[in-house]
């Protein structure tokens, strides 16, 4: 089993690019949409290249991992009116509880591609220690993001 402890979060609020996709979509280098977000995030904020942490957050979900789902990349905020450019939306994670799952370090996307598939199959087999509500889940981006390199991420599943 893996490492996963159980954590109440309150609400925030992120600012940046939001994205409809599924994991289907993305599964395809012609239709995968969450690497263009990023990129475009980073094209329009060149200087927030070092701003930690970021996010990447999973939300609206039509099911559950198999359908489609709302795919955001951005920061936190303090002000709810801060919006710098168009296209940018504001969204707020609500407070829940989440099983948080550290990666191992490793090359991204690998990591975080690796660590998903295994939450699906642990999903799958009635082996995550709570049912998933599939309301927001995230990522965390955070001091230890090296994209060269070894990075470690924060993930965060929301839960019943």
């Amino acid at each position: 089993m893996q490492n996963f402890v159980i954590i109440e979060k309150n609400k925030f609020t992120l600012i940046g690019l939001k994205v409809r996709t599924s994991n289907a979509l993305e599964a395809d280098p012609k239709t995968a949409r969450i690497s263009n977000t990023i990129q475009n995030y980073y094209s329009i904020n060149k200087n927030e290249s070092s701003v930690v942490p970021m996010y990447s957050v999973y939300t609206e979900y039509v099911s559950d991992y198999t359908g489609e789902y709302n795919y955001f990349f951005g920061r936190s905020v303090f002000y709810a009116d801060e919006v710098p450019q168009d296209g940018f939306v504001l969204i707020e994670i609500p407070a829940q509880k989440y099983l948080h799952y550290k990666t191992s370090a490793g090359a991204m996307p690998d990591i975080v591609i690796d660590a998903w598939r295994m939450i699906w199959d642990l999903e799958n087999n009635s082996q995550l220690p709570s049912k998933r509500l599939y309301k927001a889940d995230f990522e965390v981006y955070g001091e230890s993001y090296a994209p060269q390199g070894k990075t470690i991420v924060d993930l965060y599943i929301g839960i019943e």
